[in-house]
């Protein structure tokens, strides 16, 4: 009586966490999917997602460092899709059919996913610095490549869009008083040496300069308009709203953590019991 009774219990507590695993590995199955087809759609056709960002310009500032951002960044999302996938079907084939071969790929990804996140996050948080100030210099060097005539080109687009949402005129460098003076230097914007003005869309109500000439008219003068022009740095607005988006990173990371420390209990949980339960019945 008795060792039916825990052979009973056995049954109900492996049923149970089978059941659970496989419930959470198709949900995660379906997700996978879903960024598949998200990755995909990131890769091939750039234009459907970016007309969904335009209103936030976050989405433009690693764009201008990289015109393959978003052809690189589809890439590693239906790489990841994929890997997610593949490690859900051994999860549910596991789960279902006691599979050993599925439940140790499937928790040996687990461990794997566990220590990439692990150190991820350290590296992260030791490199950020240095990080940042790469990813400065890098905007800073496509300043040059901005061009007001071509409103189509990649720059130009993300420079123009960058600078109306985050309401700000460039990227103030060392040796400068501020943010706007770096765009002295692009020949595009001033070609002469008399004109000193930042782009159009640096300002709410263009053009962000005054125009004045000497008394024959012979020599013209363009200087910022104090009054109009937007003062704040681009990189720094980048770098707050980037700091929002690190801070939902590190709740999801801790949530990962959590989510993996459950499916890792259950899978050694699940086999214990079904191991246990087979020796019974050999007894």
């Amino acid at each position: 009586m008795y060792y039916g009774y825990r052979t009973k219990e056995r049954e109900r507590k492996s049923g149970w966490i089978t059941c659970s695993l496989t419930c959470i590995n198709v949900i995660t199955l379906i997700l996978g999917v879903f960024l598949l087809i998200f990755g995909i759609i990131l890769a091939v056709v750039p234009s459907i997602i970016i007309d969904l960002l335009k209103e936030n310009a976050i989405h433009y500032v690693p764009y201008l460092a990289n015109e393959y951002y978003y052809l690189i960044s589809g890439i590693v999302v239906a790489s990841v899709a994929v890997l997610v996938i593949i490690y859900s079907w051994c999860g549910c084939c596991g789960a279902c059919k006691d599979i050993s071969c599925c439940l140790c790929c499937y928790g040996c990804f687990i461990f794997s996913v566990f220590i990439i996140c692990v150190i991820s996050a350290v590296l992260w948080f030791a490199l950020k610095t240095q990080i940042e100030t790469e990813f400065k210099s890098q905007l800073i060097s496509t300043v040059p490549d901005y061009n007001p005539k071509k409103t189509t080109n990649r720059i130009t687009e993300c420079w123009n869009l960058f600078q109306k949402n985050y309401q700000c005129c460039g990227i103030k460098e060392s040796t400068a008083a501020t943010a706007y003076e770096i765009w002295y230097k692009n020949k595009n914007v001033n070609p002469v040496a008399t004109f000193k003005a930042p782009p159009d869309s640096c300002c709410a109500s263009p053009p962000c300069y005054i125009q004045t000439s000497n008394d024959v008219n012979t020599i013209f003068y363009r200087n910022v308009d104090t009054a109009k022009v937007y003062t704040k740095d681009c990189f720094e607005e980048a770098k707050k709203d980037f700091e929002k988006y690190e801070y939902i990173v590190l709740v999801i990371l801790v949530i990962i953590f959590i989510i993996l420390i459950i499916y890792f209990i259950c899978l050694i949980h699940s086999k214990c019991l079904h191991t246990v339960f087979n020796s019974r019945l050999l007894d």
